[in-house]
Order: structure tokens, then sequence, then C-alpha cells
């Protein structure tokens, strides 16, 4: 049995926007149930884990089975960046996890802002950095993640020498 040939180039920075094959087609499906999973998730457990990542022994004399959280959570995690690495490519679902989060730092106060609007500017970042890669015949990923870090740039400058505030 010889294994299949890996396409690092397809493995760090995912499938171009104007190619998507059957086998894309379907990861997509995949990364929206997922995604759906996950917020419905997130929206029954979210007192649980803001306490939880807060005070952890708080959250255990309060009564939140902490231990069935964490594998919950670590779960979900590690099932939406395997699938998503299938579709995306590494380079962006590194890019999607890390800067919108720095992004949202700089803006937020609480932690319900704080996941709004991580959130929101991740799927922003998809859909525009997809129509740019897709007009210009490119990779979706170089695109996404020069967004982002133009924007934490953009944010970081704004908030830590204009308004003074970081």
């Amino acid at each position: 049995y010889m294994p299949e040939r890996v396409d690092i180039s397809r493995v760090m920075f995912g499938c171009s926007a104007c190619s998507l094959s059957h086998h894309e087609h379907q990861n997509i499906v995949f990364v929206i149930l997922l995604a759906c999973l996950c917020v419905l998730f997130i929206w029954k457990f979210f007192r649980h884990l803001i306490l939880i990542s807060f005070n952890r022994d708080l959250a255990i004399v309060v009564g939140i089975k902490v231990k069935i959280i964490d594998i919950l959570f670590l779960f979900l995690a590690a099932l939406a960046i395997n699938i998503s690495i299938a579709s995306v490519g590494a380079f962006l679902v590194g890019s999607l996890l890390i800067l919108p989060a720095m992004i949202s730092k700089f803006i937020t106060r609480s932690p319900t802002q704080f996941l709004l609007i991580s959130s929101i500017l991740s799927f922003l970042c998809s859909v525009i950095s997809s129509f740019i890669a897709a007009y210009f015949g490119l990779r979706v990923a170089p695109i996404a993640s020069m967004l982002l870090f133009g924007l934490l740039i953009i944010t970081y400058i704004t908030f830590r020498y204009i308004l003074k505030r970081v």
C-alpha cells in the first residue's frame, strides 16, 4: 500500500476559491454542520465557560461539571481545526483563530463582545477574501491572512496611539 502524495501547499493554503471539487463541497457541508454544533455548545454553556475561564475552583464549588465541559470543548475545538484544515488549509485556520482574537482584544471590554466581534471578523474576512480570491484566481488563505494582519495593525495603531486605550 502506497499512501497518496500530499501536496504541502494545499495543506498549508487550502484550495483556490474557484476550483472547488466534490470533495471540497463535502468539507463545506461538514464545516457548516460543525459551526452549528459549536454555536449550540457555546449558547448552551456560555456562562459555564466564562466562569470556568475566570475561576475554575468557583465553578467546581457551584456544581459545574468542569471536566465534562473541558472535554467537550477540547473535542469540538480539535474537530473544528481538523475539518477546517482539510477545507481551507492550516495557514488560514491559524490566522482565523489568532488574529481576530487579537483585534477583538483591543476593541472590546466584555467576554460576550469579544466572542461576537472575533466571530464576525473571522466570518467577514473569510467572505471578503473568498470573493477576492475567486475574482483574481488566487488562494484564499494568504489574502485572508493579509486582510486580518492589516486590520490588526490599523486597530493596534488606532487604539494604542490615537485613542490611547491599550
